[in-house]
């Protein structure tokens, strides 16, 4: 049984997001004897699952690299890589690879093409080269296979971010109170990408037209937008109406079990991992189609608020959605990790 180093990162205050749900997701459900998960980013209050064996490098940049590298000389298997962006094959194109060693690697961002495109020709020819030490590639959307087939001729793998861990029984049980209003959820950075401001000019619409609802507004991450300020001026504004920042997995969890509408209209997105948690609880998500959704999402195309503000009138007044707008079907091509891992292993002997 070959050993498996996931590289990835675990929550911690103020670091929340695709990748660290993903990490803590992954390394719960496909924990083993064999799996050793190497978290690459220093932080207090770790949020790791029982059981796990992991690992984490601590110190500055220089010093984390240092022990990046030195693990990888002493240590072979399956290296599955998770990366933000393709900059980051800078770092494969200066490790030397070992025979016996297969390496995989998920890039939790959507934005891909326009990184790459945004590199010098000398940044381009690296990010090609560290890329093509890569044994498979796991792609999140059809959008993302088109554009890494320009730069990347190995083994492509459909996959997802979101794995799911199983629901309590509270939220297998969650049912909206048709006699009361709708309790609607937002969540996101402060940033311009998350469309959070003129999501709450729509809902401020809709409320002085007399349509009555519960808002949440979860942020995360930090402010490097400066949005911060406005959009809690906005959620003020709001009767029935309230913001938290930084909450922990158990603390969001109950404000998620307790919604019936989960709005998350992105401009730039990946996948959206709350939309699948909160589908999975049998909550209503209406998300932009700026990316593949968990199947079930209805889709609305980005900055149309105005279609937004039209179907919320349909759901505050029907308590679900019309039949005007698409709703993201089952992709029927996925590949499981077991299965992925089963034949990385197979392939490395």
């Amino acid at each position: 049984m070959k050993n498996i180093y996931f590289f990835g990162r675990f929550p911690a205050y103020k670091q929340v997001g695709g990748v660290t749900t993903f990490t803590y997701n992954f390394s719960f459900k496909y924990k083993a004897s064999n799996l050793l998960t190497v978290d690459l980013y220093p932080a207090e209050g770790k949020v790791v699952p029982n059981g796990v064996r992991w690992l984490q490098f601590k110190g500055g940049m220089i010093n984390r690299l240092f022990k990046f590298y030195k693990f990888h000389f002493i240590n072979e298997g399956i290296y599955f890589f998770n990366f933000s962006s393709v900059r980051s094959m800078l770092l494969l194109y200066f490790m030397p690879k070992k025979t016996k060693s297969k390496w995989f690697a998920i890039f939790h961002n959507g934005e891909q093409e326009r990184n790459f495109r945004e590199l010098n020709i000398v940044q381009k020819y690296i990010v090609k080269r560290g890329i093509g030490k890569l044994d498979a590639l796991g792609c999140l959307s059809e959008k993302q296979s088109t554009f890494f087939e320009t730069i990347y001729e190995g083994k492509f793998y459909k996959v997802s971010p979101y794995i799911p861990l199983g629901i309590n029984s509270e939220s297998q049980m969650h049912k909206r109170k048709h006699d009361s209003p709708t309790r609607i959820l937002i969540t996101g950075f402060p940033t311009a990408i998350y469309r959070i401001l003129e999501t709450l000019d729509v809902l401020d619409k809709l409320w002085s037209k007399g349509y009555c609802f519960e808002l949440t507004v979860c942020l995360y991450g930090f402010d490097t937008d400066n949005l911060l300020l406005a959009i809690k001026n906005k959620v003020q504004r709001l009767n029935k109406a309230e913001i938290f920042m930084h909450l922990d997995d158990k603390q969001f969890s109950k404000i998620l079990d307790s919604t019936d509408l989960y709005l998350r209209l992105n401009s730039v997105d990946s996948y959206g991992l709350v939309v699948a948690e909160a589908i999975d609880r049998n909550i209503d998500v209406l998300a932009t189609n700026v990316c593949e959704r968990y199947p079930g999402t209805v889709l609305v195309n980005v900055d149309d608020f105005d279609t937004v503000y039209n179907e919320l009138i349909f759901y505050f007044e029907n308590k679900q959605f019309s039949d005007e707008l698409q709703i993201q079907a089952v992709a029927s091509d996925q590949v499981d990790y077991a299965l992925l891992i089963k034949e990385l292993e197979e392939e490395s002997y």
